[in-house]
């Protein structure tokens, strides 16, 4: 079934579309991750789970 309905599929650029979309979504994701100020917020979130409910200031 699957091959029956790919064999149809005329729009190649539909395919490139969506490599780029994926891979543009990816690298921004990447960037916000390993930004220069995002080590305090992953600090202070690792610990979340620690805290019974305390915040810490």
């Amino acid at each position: 079934m699957k091959s029956a309905v790919l064999a149809g599929f005329n729009q190649t650029w539909l395919t490139s579309l969506a490599l780029l979309l994926f891979l543009s979504i990816f690298l921004i994701m990447l960037f916000y991750i390993f930004r220069k100020n995002s080590g305090k917020l992953y600090n202070e979130v690792q610990n979340l789970p620690l805290n019974d409910g305390e915040k810490n200031e």
